[in-house]
């Protein structure tokens, strides 16, 4: 059938004095504009290592404290014992 042809590159007015913000630089990227990336790294690294210390501490905090009560009823069960014999 028909084919419709439209071009509108046509239409547009574009000024050819002024920069394109699309060309690539030639001198690399800037200090600046790699402040974010260097930021977004950090946290990718240091949210991680706090997230398996806090796992670390949390894991020896509760298996002292699991000592701590056997201990506690070791001597309950002592203390049972010679209860039971004064009586």
């Amino acid at each position: 059938m028909y084919s419709l042809d439209v071009n509108f590159l046509k239409d547009r007015h574009l000024e050819t004095n002024t920069k394109t913000t699309l060309a690539p630089q030639s001198r690399g990227s800037s200090l600046k504009e790699q402040i974010p990336l260097v930021i977004g790294g950090a946290i990718m690294v240091i949210l991680p290592a706090i997230t398996g210390s806090s796992l670390l501490v949390l894991n020896q905090l509760s298996s002292s404290k699991e000592q701590s009560i056997q201990e506690l009823e070791t001597q309950l069960g002592q203390l049972n014992a010679q209860n039971k014999n004064i009586e």
